[in-house]
């Protein structure tokens, strides 16, 4: 990820399926640990810059996506 990238920039999409139908099939994404510099869209599972990066601060990030369904 360029270090100038702008705020709100979608940089990765992760996707999930699930072999369920309609509402149960339904997949919601979220980072396992709160970031300041990255976000993810709960429905698409785009990963957007959220915080201005500074790579002399931080070199590298590390993120864990979790993606849960619908299912009763």
């Amino acid at each position: 990820v360029p270090e100038d990238a702008q705020l709100m920039t979608d940089i990765l999409t992760v996707q999930a399926k699930d072999l369920d139908s309609e509402q149960n099939a339904r997949i919601s994404y979220r980072l396992s640990e709160e970031n300041d510099d990255f976000g993810i869209h709960p429905v698409t599972g785009n990963i957007f810059v959220k915080g201005i990066l500074d790579r002399e601060m931080i070199a590298e990030y590390h993120l864990l996506v979790n993606a849960s369904d619908n299912g009763k």
